[in-house]
């Protein structure tokens, strides 16, 4: 179909209910809109709007990956209308930004035809927990959340820096039973605050957001004093137990992976203050690699993985994925850097891992010696594999070395190192010099030399 007649189409399409949500001013920050939806095919997909009404800088978002061509801007100085396509699998539909008489945007999505009601405007659905569906819809908040504890730990990159960490216990209302456990700090109290308030601007439930307990600057009030963090703990708690029952707010985007439980997913975090964690990490392979098979190679979402547990560390479960370290994420680092993170950092230490929450998916653990069955989350844990050593016949012959013949008149005596006497060569017999050794370029080496790690895809945490 052509492009533009299928935009043209699409643009048309807008009537009076895409119009459903107040109008954002010119002064209301940054906006952010959710729709969610299902194809033909039954397969769910979300997408995203950001603007700025007052500097009109947009972006979109399709299945959390950007929307090719959404960048750009869109302000009062521009036309009346500005419309993305996008394709969602076998869905058709386009985003669109509508300049209102008085200096203020409202928002759409439309679907194959269809406009969508935002996420922040519809009812929804619980039942078997977080992504399910279910005939009975409800306004209730899905889960409710208590600030219980606050702790402190170390940063593993500047060990003289201490970390203050609020524990949020997660509490699914369907169940009654505890989903999560996550340490956060004040600063994700913050995001999560600016995305939430950024998903109801022109909400008429934006009156009702709590209000985030106020920054304290670190030279009038030292925020490690043990009665500041516990007042700074009651205030957070008043604030998020009062922000899950605000109604659709667990529609927008920040909600559940701020609070540990997006998809099928949680995320939960143990404070470790012993040297030993009790705990082995396991190398992740990639998802796809032409040693598989596969066309193109697609790096793992993260390096490690648990592979042993000790009996009395019930917290973490095997298969679970390390996913940040003094709450840094470890989705662009390399294994050797999780292992030596978690090896070498001061006690205590926080560590966060993403584990299944509604089941997970059964795949193979290979290693060089067994195939073991583990259950993991979406994201496939599975150590390279590695073609078998050589046989010895099959290296090429090596000439042997050559001996220096130091007797002839014209041979000069090899140069001595510039760290020993020079004198002592010459009264010592002449010797073979030192040779050479390689020196690595460090873990982006491509050469046939193995670290103990790439013999062993397991390491002891």
């Amino acid at each position: 179909a052509d492009p533009a007649k299928e935009r043209k189409r699409l643009a048309s399409s807008l009537d009076s209910t895409s119009r459903t949500m107040a109008a954002s001013s010119l002064f209301s920050g940054e906006v952010c809109r959710n729709w969610r939806f299902a194809d033909g095919d039954g397969v769910s997909h979300e997408v995203s709007l950001y603007h700025h009404p007052l500097t009109g800088a947009r972006a979109a978002m399709v299945d959390h990956e950007e929307l090719p061509g959404s960048l750009g801007t869109s302000s009062v100085f521009h036309g009346s209308t500005t419309s993305m396509p996008f394709c969602a699998g076998k869905a058709r539909g386009s985003l669109h930004i509508i300049k209102d008489k008085m200096l203020g945007f409202s928002y759409s999505c439309v679907v194959d035809g269809k406009s969508l009601p935002e996420a922040t405007a519809e009812r929804r659905t619980e039942g078997g927990g977080v992504g399910s569906s279910s005939s009975q819809k409800t306004e209730d908040p899905l889960f409710t959340a208590r600030v219980v504890n606050y702790e402190t730990s170390r940063d593993h990159a500047q060990p003289t820096m201490a970390i203050a960490w609020y524990l949020v216990s997660v509490t699914s209302v369907a169940t009654g039973r505890e989903a999560t456990r996550v340490h956060r700090r004040f600063r994700d109290f913050a995001d999560l605050d600016e995305t939430v308030q950024a998903a109801f601007a022109g909400h008429h439930m934006r009156s009702s957001m709590p209000t985030l307990p106020s920054k304290k600057l670190k030279f009038v009030q030292d925020h490690l004093e043990p009665a500041f963090l516990e007042q700074r703990r009651a205030e957070l708690d008043a604030y998020v137990e009062r922000l899950c029952r605000v109604p659709h707010v667990w529609a927008t985007p920040g909600m559940e992976p701020f609070f540990g439980v997006a998809a099928n997913a949680r995320e939960y975090s143990v404070i470790f203050k012993a040297r030993t964690l009790g705990f082995t990490v396991g190398k992740c392979g990639p998802k796809k690699s032409p040693e598989a098979g596969d066309s193109t190679y697609e790096p793992p979402d993260f390096p490690a993985f648990v592979a042993n547990a000790s009996d009395g560390l019930e917290a973490v479960k095997v298969g679970d994925l390390v996913s940040k370290i003094s709450g840094k994420a470890t989705c662009n680092w390399l294994f050797k850097a999780v292992v030596n993170a978690v090896k070498d950092s001061p006690r205590p230490l926080v560590v966060h891992f993403v584990g299944a929450h509604l089941g997970g998916t059964t795949v193979l653990l290979k290693t060089a010696k067994n195939v073991k069955q583990t259950t993991i989350p979406v994201v496939t844990a599975t150590p390279p594999s590695r073609p078998p050593p050589r046989a010895p016949d099959d290296y090429p012959a090596r000439p042997p070395p050559a001996v220096p013949d130091y007797d002839a008149p014209t041979r000069q005596p090899p140069r001595p190192p510039p760290d020993l006497d020079e004198h002592a060569l010459f009264d010592a017999p002449p010797s073979r010099p030192p040779p050479v050794l390689h020196q690595g370029r460090g873990d982006d080496d491509d050469d046939d030399t193995k670290t103990e790690d790439d013999q062993n895809p397991f390491a002891d945490a």
